[in-house]
């Protein structure tokens, strides 16, 4: 059938699902090329607000269309991209240094007075830029905003920016990949769902140093995440002792990598991190590159309960790791596990637990791969 034979309703339909795509076409953004394919396709994209929401500004973007685009969105919601990184080179160049820093204060202009229809704020940059961007974008109010991702490319210093202002009815979902933030208000992180925490401190899931870094000289508050259901730790230096900044009860999805205990000293702090991250109604739990004395910390995590430690678990996920000390009370540990997925794992371990023992896991679903990320071959 011809593209000209498509009724508008079918082409809105094909729009929606294209724009839902994950990547874009030749590096040419989505709706830039559904509205250059016929003058019907051109016409119809340009009156769909929500095919142009997605504004993306690196060090390269073409400003004029970024600002048509934000036109044709109308009042719809908006999520902003900010890609700005400066290389090595340009780094050690002073009046390189401020100009680009003109540059930045450029192109947030044509952002920040529209801060009001954010629906989600990604922010990438190493140490200098993020320096640049994020003090310009704190003071700012983010009524709509449910997302923030925040990705210093930077590995040697951890910056911390803050205070934020969020709608905790609204915000839902935060990422920190190497950097930490507080907030005005301590409530504003109230409605989190999903936190992502990746090479950092613990300090975003103890509920103390929040504390100490939205309100001054008040005692300590009881847990303020209390609708976290998705938490992903990831290379984190574990705080101890560590006062949960959430409710256990209510994770559900859970994701633990890079932990590697770097001495036997190194596993009571990990094991009340184990434990404070563990609840009656998880049911997913990763655990990527545990391995040394975290892996024993983990392990003496579990047998140091009482009752089973993971009673709705249906879904372990095992990467990069060695199975050691698999015995009977490590499987009792998760009395409800039908589906394992080993990625990079030997299985031996486990082959020899189930043949010694036919009442472990006898639905078990496993999936083995030598693939890291679990994927079967």
């Amino acid at each position: 059938m011809s593209a000209s034979l498509l009724t508008t309703e079918v082409l809105s339909e094909i729009f929606l699902f294209i724009q839902a795509s994950p990547h874009d076409v030749g590096g040419l953004p989505r709706h830039v090329i559904l509205s250059h394919v016929t003058g019907q396709w051109r016409s119809l994209a340009l009156d769909m607000p929500i095919l142009w929401t997605d504004i993306q500004l690196t060090s390269h973007s073409n400003l004029d269309a970024q600002r048509e685009s934000i036109l044709r969105s109308r009042d719809c919601e908006l999520d902003i991209s900010i890609t700005l990184i400066l290389s090595s080179s340009e780094r050690r160049r002073r009046v390189l240094r401020l100009r680009y820093s003109t540059n930045i204060t450029h192109r947030l202009s044509l952002i920040t007075p529209i801060a009001s229809r954010w629906r989600k704020l990604s922010v990438s940059g190493d140490n200098a830029t993020m320096a640049d961007i994020i003090p310009l974008l704190v003071p700012l109010r983010f009524p709509r905003l449910q997302r923030l991702e925040l990705v210093n490319a930077s590995k040697r210093h951890v910056p911390h920016f803050g205070p934020f202002h969020f709608d905790p009815a609204i915000f839902s979902t935060l990422l920190l990949h190497g950097v930490t933030i507080h907030t005005s208000e301590r409530t504003h992180l109230g409605g989190l769902e999903g936190l992502d925490i990746r090479q950092i401190s613990t300090c975003m899931i103890d509920q103390g140093s929040l504390d100490s870094l939205s309100d001054t000289n008040t005692p300590a508050h009881p847990p303020t995440m209390l609708h976290l259901t998705r938490l992903c730790i990831i290379l984190a230096s574990p705080a101890f002792p560590l006062h949960p900044s959430f409710d256990p009860a209510s994770l559900v999805d859970l994701k633990l990598g890079g932990f590697h205990g770097s001495s036997r000293a190194s596993i009571p702090a990990l094991i009340v991190l184990f434990n404070a991250v563990s609840g009656p109604n998880l049911q997913r739990l990763e655990l990527d590159a545990v391995v040394g004395f975290a892996w024993s910390a983990f392990v003496q995590s579990l047998h140091a309960a009482a009752l089973p430690k993971y009673p709705g678990l249906t879904t372990l996920t095992l990467r990069s790791l060695e199975l050691r000390d698999m015995d009977a009370d490590f499987a009792a540990a998760f009395p409800a596990i039908t589906r394992l997925v080993l990625g990079a794992v030997d299985p031996g371990p486990l082959h020899a637990l189930r043949r010694n023992n036919r009442s472990v896991w006898p639905r078990l679903e496993l999936v083995v791969s030598i693939d890291p990320t679990g994927n079967s071959n």
